[in-house]
């Protein structure tokens, strides 16, 4: 545990935020897929995924389309990127939500950043992410309120400064945020007009509860005996 510990801070060392906002500390994770026979061993990739992407992979894999007609997933399948090519690439873009608000978008090698938690400052962060996990009451109160609307995004090269220390001049990267813009106004066209946060939803049973400090999902703090 102490050696897991250690690169856990390690990688703060390069990684800004935690769980619980959008910069890499709360975004950036591994996938790792293990598949005897199938996937070669030791294949690693550098493509952009989402957790919306396994039900589309999984629908290809099982022989069934992984784009149904009448149905819009927000996922892309990955099976090129497993069986075909690890570096053919997948997301250009991806759009991050806080309820309804856009609040950050990686576009090919950028991170755009349009709204920031109250607090943002990185030293901040390093107070109510302590070792890149949140207190329970810094997630639970997370909504788009606590949200404070950039004047002008933030962008970053995600492939040169991971940690998010450098802003690049806006007026020589218009052309990303437009290709953002034009993401989002495509798939804003698809979501509901009111959204359906899961703290919000009601379940027939608490065994259906996919965490174990319900309603919320706290999973990595230590469960409280009662």
């Amino acid at each position: 545990m102490n050696k897991i510990q250690s690169v856990i801070d390690w990688l703060l060392v390069f990684f800004a935020g935690g769980k619980g906002n959008y910069f890499e500390g709360g975004l950036r994770v591994p996938a790792i897929v293990h598949w005897p026979g199938v996937i070669a061993p030791r294949t690693v990739s550098a493509s952009v995924g989402s957790l919306m992407d396994i039900l589309p992979t999984f629908r290809e894999i099982a022989g069934t389309d992984p784009n149904p007609t009448g149905v819009f997933l927000d996922g892309k399948s990955l099976h090129h990127v497993l069986f075909d090519d690890p570096n053919a690439g997948h997301h250009e873009t991806l759009l991050f939500f806080c309820d309804d608000l856009l609040v950050a978008a990686r576009h090919k090698k950028y991170k755009i950043h349009f709204a920031v938690a109250n607090p943002f400052e990185k030293k901040r962060y390093e107070e109510i992410c302590k070792h890149g996990i949140p207190f329970d009451d810094f997630v639970a109160a997370r909504n788009s309120g606590h949200y404070q609307i950039l004047k002008e995004p933030l962008i970053f090269n995600i492939e040169e400064d991971v940690g998010e220390d450098f802003p690049l001049p806006l007026e020589k990267h218009k052309d990303v945020v437009q290709a953002v813009m034009y993401q989002y106004e495509i798939l804003n066209k698809t979501l509901p007009e009111k959204s359906v946060r899961l703290f919000d939803l009601q379940y027939t049973s608490v065994g259906l509860i996919p965490c174990c400090n319900p309603p919320y999902c706290f999973c990595n703090y230590t469960v409280k005996k009662k």
